[in-house]
Protein backbone atom coordinates (compact mmCIF):
# COMPACT_ATOMS: atom_id res chain seq x y z
CA UNK A 1 0.00 0.00 0.00
CA UNK A 2 1.69 3.60 -1.01
CA UNK A 3 2.82 5.79 1.88
CA UNK A 4 0.36 8.30 1.31
CA UNK A 5 -2.73 5.62 1.49
CA UNK A 6 -1.21 4.50 4.90
CA UNK A 7 -1.20 7.90 6.05
CA UNK A 8 -4.55 8.82 4.81
CA UNK A 9 -6.19 5.64 6.90
CA UNK A 10 -4.78 6.18 9.90
CA UNK A 11 -4.74 9.31 10.18
CA UNK A 12 -9.25 9.75 10.64
CA UNK A 13 -12.26 7.99 10.53
CA UNK A 14 -15.10 7.00 7.63
CA UNK A 15 -18.47 6.94 8.11
CA UNK A 16 -20.88 6.45 5.11
CA UNK A 17 -19.44 8.04 2.09
CA UNK A 18 -17.37 10.51 4.42
CA UNK A 19 -13.63 10.36 5.55
CA UNK A 20 -12.59 12.79 8.68
CA UNK A 21 -8.98 13.18 8.01
CA UNK A 22 -8.47 14.85 11.78
CA UNK A 23 -4.36 15.52 10.82
CA UNK A 24 -5.22 17.73 7.96
CA UNK A 25 -8.54 19.18 9.42
CA UNK A 26 -10.35 18.20 6.28
CA UNK A 27 -13.63 16.18 5.37
CA UNK A 28 -13.91 13.98 2.28
CA UNK A 29 -16.73 12.72 0.88
CA UNK A 30 -15.51 9.67 -1.96
CA UNK A 31 -12.53 11.66 -3.36
CA UNK A 32 -14.01 15.34 -3.17
CA UNK A 33 -13.45 17.59 -0.14
CA UNK A 34 -15.99 18.65 1.34
CA UNK A 35 -15.42 22.54 2.98
CA UNK A 36 -16.37 23.48 6.86
CA UNK A 37 -15.78 26.11 8.73
CA UNK A 38 -13.03 25.23 11.71
CA UNK A 39 -15.96 24.97 14.76
CA UNK A 40 -18.19 22.82 12.11
CA UNK A 41 -14.92 20.30 11.52
CA UNK A 42 -14.57 20.25 16.02
CA UNK A 43 -17.77 19.76 16.36
CA UNK A 44 -18.00 16.67 14.15
CA UNK A 45 -14.42 15.36 15.13
CA UNK A 46 -16.01 15.59 18.80
CA UNK A 47 -19.22 13.57 17.70
CA UNK A 48 -16.95 11.12 15.37
CA UNK A 49 -14.85 10.31 18.66
CA UNK A 50 -17.96 9.65 20.78
CA UNK A 51 -19.97 7.96 17.80
CA UNK A 52 -23.10 6.04 19.33
CA UNK A 53 -23.36 8.51 22.69
CA UNK A 54 -25.73 11.15 24.10
CA UNK A 55 -23.50 14.25 23.85
CA UNK A 56 -25.35 16.97 25.81
CA UNK A 57 -25.13 20.37 24.34
CA UNK A 58 -23.29 21.69 27.42
CA UNK A 59 -20.43 19.07 26.74
CA UNK A 60 -20.38 20.10 22.96
CA UNK A 61 -20.10 23.81 24.27
CA UNK A 62 -17.43 23.03 26.94
CA UNK A 63 -15.30 21.02 24.18
CA UNK A 64 -15.57 22.95 21.16
CA UNK A 65 -15.69 26.86 22.56
CA UNK A 66 -13.72 26.27 25.85
CA UNK A 67 -13.43 29.61 27.97
CA UNK A 68 -15.91 31.40 25.47
CA UNK A 69 -19.48 32.18 26.09
CA UNK A 70 -21.61 31.08 22.99
CA UNK A 71 -25.26 30.41 22.92
CA UNK A 72 -27.15 27.67 22.19
CA UNK A 73 -28.21 29.20 18.89
CA UNK A 74 -24.78 29.20 18.11
CA UNK A 75 -24.64 25.70 18.46
CA UNK A 76 -27.45 25.04 16.64
CA UNK A 77 -26.34 26.60 13.83
CA UNK A 78 -23.14 24.98 13.88
CA UNK A 79 -25.01 21.78 13.71
CA UNK A 80 -27.41 23.18 10.96
CA UNK A 81 -24.24 23.63 8.76
CA UNK A 82 -22.42 20.11 9.78
CA UNK A 83 -25.91 18.57 8.48
CA UNK A 84 -26.30 20.32 5.23
CA UNK A 85 -22.09 19.29 4.80
CA UNK A 86 -22.91 16.04 5.79
CA UNK A 87 -26.14 15.80 3.20
CA UNK A 88 -27.83 15.16 6.76
CA UNK A 89 -31.48 15.94 7.60
CA UNK A 90 -32.58 16.86 11.08
CA UNK A 91 -36.24 14.40 10.45
CA UNK A 92 -34.66 11.68 8.86
CA UNK A 93 -30.87 11.56 10.37
CA UNK A 94 -28.48 9.14 9.40
CA UNK A 95 -25.17 11.23 10.69
CA UNK A 96 -26.47 13.33 13.44
CA UNK A 97 -29.73 12.16 15.98
CA UNK A 98 -31.24 15.17 18.03
CA UNK A 99 -32.10 14.00 21.36
CA UNK A 100 -35.20 16.89 22.30
CA UNK A 101 -33.95 18.36 25.57
CA UNK A 102 -30.66 16.14 26.05
CA UNK A 103 -28.58 16.82 23.15
CA UNK A 104 -26.87 14.95 20.01
CA UNK A 105 -25.59 11.80 18.88
CA UNK A 106 -24.28 10.42 16.05
CA UNK A 107 -25.70 7.59 14.74
CA UNK A 108 -23.44 6.48 11.59
CA UNK A 109 -20.60 3.47 12.18
CA UNK A 110 -17.30 4.63 12.39
CA UNK A 111 -14.52 3.07 11.47
CA UNK A 112 -11.16 4.24 12.75
CA UNK A 113 -8.11 4.92 10.61
CA UNK A 114 -6.58 1.48 12.53
CA UNK A 115 -9.43 0.09 11.31
CA UNK A 116 -9.54 0.73 8.12
CA UNK A 117 -6.11 0.39 7.15
CA UNK A 118 -6.49 -3.09 8.74
CA UNK A 119 -9.86 -3.33 6.48
CA UNK A 120 -7.82 -2.67 3.95
CA UNK A 121 -5.20 -5.17 4.56
CA UNK A 122 -7.30 -7.64 4.49
CA UNK A 123 -9.08 -7.41 1.40
CA UNK A 124 -6.33 -7.07 0.02
CA UNK A 125 -5.13 -10.54 1.49
CA UNK A 126 -8.19 -12.15 0.96
CA UNK A 127 -8.04 -10.82 -3.05
CA UNK A 128 -4.67 -12.60 -3.33
CA UNK A 129 -5.75 -15.60 -1.85
CA UNK A 130 -8.97 -15.74 -4.24
CA UNK A 131 -6.85 -14.79 -7.00
CA UNK A 132 -4.57 -17.88 -6.17
CA UNK A 133 -7.14 -20.64 -6.14
CA UNK A 134 -9.29 -18.84 -9.23
CA UNK A 135 -8.87 -18.09 -12.46
CA UNK A 136 -10.55 -16.07 -14.86
CA UNK A 137 -11.94 -18.43 -18.44
CA UNK A 138 -12.16 -16.69 -21.21
CA UNK A 139 -14.36 -18.58 -23.31
CA UNK A 140 -16.29 -15.84 -23.52
CA UNK A 141 -20.04 -17.67 -23.80
CA UNK A 142 -22.87 -15.91 -24.43
CA UNK A 143 -25.79 -15.98 -21.73
CA UNK A 144 -29.08 -15.75 -22.24
CA UNK A 145 -29.86 -12.54 -22.79
CA UNK A 146 -27.21 -12.89 -25.54
CA UNK A 147 -24.09 -10.78 -23.95
CA UNK A 148 -20.48 -12.69 -23.64
CA UNK A 149 -19.39 -13.04 -19.90
CA UNK A 150 -16.47 -15.14 -18.35
CA UNK A 151 -16.39 -17.73 -16.24
CA UNK A 152 -14.15 -17.59 -12.90
CA UNK A 153 -13.32 -21.27 -12.49
CA UNK A 154 -11.14 -22.81 -9.96
CA UNK A 155 -7.53 -22.72 -10.80
CA UNK A 156 -7.49 -27.02 -10.46
CA UNK A 157 -9.93 -26.71 -13.27
CA UNK A 158 -13.21 -27.93 -13.34
CA UNK A 159 -12.47 -31.50 -14.84
CA UNK A 160 -11.64 -32.57 -11.31
CA UNK A 161 -14.57 -31.79 -9.33
CA UNK A 162 -16.82 -32.87 -11.84
CA UNK A 163 -14.85 -36.08 -12.13
CA UNK A 164 -15.01 -35.97 -8.12
CA UNK A 165 -18.93 -35.58 -8.21
CA UNK A 166 -19.33 -38.58 -10.60
CA UNK A 167 -17.25 -41.17 -8.32
CA UNK A 168 -18.97 -43.66 -6.13
CA UNK A 169 -19.82 -42.00 -2.67
CA UNK A 170 -19.93 -44.89 0.24
CA UNK A 171 -23.85 -44.16 0.60
CA UNK A 172 -24.84 -44.63 -3.27
CA UNK A 173 -23.32 -46.02 -5.86
CA UNK A 174 -22.83 -43.83 -9.08
CA UNK A 175 -24.27 -46.30 -11.25
CA UNK A 176 -27.66 -46.65 -9.69
CA UNK A 177 -29.22 -43.29 -10.28
CA UNK A 178 -31.14 -42.92 -7.42
CA UNK A 179 -31.01 -42.41 -4.19
CA UNK A 180 -31.64 -45.72 -1.78
CA UNK A 181 -33.93 -46.24 0.98
CA UNK A 182 -32.69 -46.29 4.65
CA UNK A 183 -32.26 -50.03 5.79
CA UNK A 184 -35.27 -49.07 8.30
CA UNK A 185 -37.41 -48.48 5.29
CA UNK A 186 -36.39 -51.38 3.11
CA UNK A 187 -38.42 -53.91 2.89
Amino acid sequence: MPEQDKNRGESGSCFGTHRLDVVRGQLWRGKQEVKVAGKVFAVLQYFVAHAGQLVSKDELLTAVWPDTIVSEATLASCIQDLRQALGDKAKKPRYIETVHGRGYRFIAEVVSGQEVVRSQQSVASIQGVASSQYSVDSREEPSANGQEMDAVLPQAGIQEFQAEALSESPWIPASAGMTPLPPSLQP
